[in-house]
């Protein structure tokens, strides 16, 4: 199998996991890449998460993706004229995707279930690439299943297991 190129709008991601698992819920980023590789063999693998953050160390997150071998993309909110500023990391994300020179025989993974990223999924399927979609369900835009070869639902078993702290 060729290449498998896997993008993760992090914000997407989190706010997804916690309206339908809960407050406390976090995603296991490490289960995430399995799912996104299924098994399969390719002949390389990047996997990039799209964070944004007030503060520099996105508390320990970026720290722990990296630990994964997650490349790491982090834009900082920021403030104009006393209020916050958005930063538009699909615009980001799609940029990256777009670049990546993918092909036939391809894999893009997008961890997203945004219709601001159908564009993304048209000009990947024009190069021939498959293109998947990981998402939370509820968090899927009704148009993107039409757009992509295939639509997964991260359940439960994504997430991170309760960690008891002792009293």
């Amino acid at each position: 199998m060729g290449r498998l190129l896997c993008l993760i709008d992090c914000q997407n991601i989190f706010y997804g996991v916690r309206d339908m698992y809960g407050p406390s819920a976090r995603i296991d980023f490490a289960k995430l890449r399995e799912e996104a590789m299924l098994g399969r063999k390719f002949t390389s693998t990047r996997f990039v998460a799209y964070m944004t953050t007030y503060r520099d160390d996105s508390s320990g997150l970026r720290r722990v993706l990296e630990r994964l071998h997650y490349e790491v993309k982090l834009q900082r909110i920021r403030k104009c004229h006393g209020h916050l500023v958005n930063t538009d990391i699909d615009t980001w994300l799609v940029a990256d995707g777009l670049s990546a020179s993918l092909h036939k025989g391809d894999v893009a993974v997008i961890a997203s279930g945004d219709a601001d990223m159908i564009p993304l999924y048209r000009a990947l399927k024009a190069c021939g690439c498959r293109v998947e979609v990981l998402t939370v369900p509820g968090c899927l835009s009704p148009q993107v299943s039409r757009e992509v070869h295939e639509v997964r639902f991260l359940g439960e078993g994504i997430l991170l297991e309760a960690v008891e702290v002792p009293a």
